[in-house]
């Protein structure tokens, strides 16, 4: 008599969160859910179980309609690019095989009432200028996104103020934020934590898993992303790498426990490159904020939306030089249209300001058709 395979063993650091990005990409369910071990019972009958422990990296083949459809599904639900392909959020391979039989859930075109962003200078918009003497950013560029595509009359507030820490965005934006009632809602901080000198990444942890369970629990989209690999732009960045690395562990796992959307920029090669940066090497420039922008709205499923925001640079720019690392970052590409990258612009930055936009009005269009 032959034996009958039972389930398949993956070694996880995480096994729970890597268990419930297996159970939605897949649409099994969870049994026996433990920090330690997890078992994910799929609607075929397979059956993978996600333990505790060190373990050689794993290749797993899903069936999809295309492998441009099964790559948007399996990056939407907290995966990553790796070479050409995609992995799951502890990079096991994910062989994309196609099969035209194969139904994959795409995202509903979205209808948002109203849009709030909380977090730090990046949610603030700093370095992107608005031409006014303030600062737009990738969030103002979602919302425009947002409003522009399936939710007229979107009002909009942010409540980022530059320089907070996550328990400061968590203590003086994220009650409030929930006042103001959202359907939709940034979740993005972290970076002025483990850029200090003792950062208490329990707290983080604590902090963010917080935020992101009372906002789920609320019925509120919310999304976050991971920080790129910061060491690319800024070579002085390599000094707090493995702190920046461990956040980004944090926000991974969270966003999975949470059912919380999430873009992994850690692994876009594009996010990190240095045409992308400020001259501090800290802030996104405009090129950055509008790809951030146009990334949140492939993460929701805008019409019209796709993952042009994570081609390389170097293929958009052939002809344009790679800026060497310490030079200042002065410079406009004419023939990209719209994009025009530009030096720092508005107020100084300085900590404990208000945020800039404090109460939800509806987004006004034409003033952003001007300012892109």
């Amino acid at each position: 008599m032959s034996g009958v395979l039972d389930h398949v063993v993956v070694r996880s650091p995480g096994p729970l969160p890597l268990a419930f990005f297996w159970a939605r990409l897949l649409g099994g369910r969870i049994a026996e859910p433990a920090a330690d071990r997890a078992m994910v019972l799929a609607p075929g009958g397979q059956r993978l179980a996600f333990e505790s422990g060190p373990g050689a990296s794993s290749r797993l083949a899903l069936r999809v309609p295309s492998v441009e459809r099964g790559a948007d599904h399996v990056l939407r639900l907290g995966g990553h690019l790796i070479g050409e392909g995609v992995a799951d959020p502890d990079g096991n391979e994910i062989a994309l095989l196609v099969d035209p039989t194969v139904e994959l859930p795409g995202p509903d075109a979205p209808r948002f009432r109203r849009y709030v962003a909380i977090g730090d200078s990046s949610t603030e918009g700093l370095v992107d200028g608005d031409g006014t003497g303030g600062w737009r950013g990738w969030a103002d560029r979602f919302a425009a996104h947002l409003a522009s595509n399936g939710s007229p009359g979107l009002e909009y507030a942010n409540l980022a103020v530059s320089g907070l820490r996550l328990a400061d965005i968590r203590a003086r934006q994220f009650d409030a934020a929930l006042a103001l009632r959202p359907d939709v809602m940034t979740i993005v901080g972290g970076i002025n934590d483990v850029i200090g000198l003792r950062p208490d990444f329990g707290a983080i942890a604590d902090d963010l898993n917080d935020m992101f369970a009372r906002s789920r629990a609320a019925g509120i989209r919310v999304l976050t992303f991971t920080n790129p690999d910061l060491a690319r732009a800024n070579p002085l960045a390599t000094v707090v790498r493995e702190r920046l690395l461990a956040l980004n562990r944090i926000v991974r796992e969270a966003a999975l426990l949470h059912d919380v959307s999430m873009i992994d920029f850690e692994y876009v090669a594009m996010a990190s490159d240095p045409r992308l940066w400020g001259e501090d090497r800290l802030h996104i420039n405009t090129l950055g904020h509008t790809l951030v922008g146009a990334a949140l709205a492939w993460l929701v499923g805008l019409p019209g939306s796709d993952r042009d925001w994570a081609t390389d640079l170097d293929l958009r720019l052939a002809a344009h030089p790679r800026p060497r690392i310490g030079d200042h970052l002065h410079w406009t590409m004419r023939h990209l249209g719209p994009w025009v990258v530009s030096g720092i612009r508005g107020p100084q930055y300085r900590q404990g300001r208000e945020p800039k936009r404090p109460d939800p009005v509806p987004v006004n269009l034409e003033r952003e058709r001007h300012a892109t």
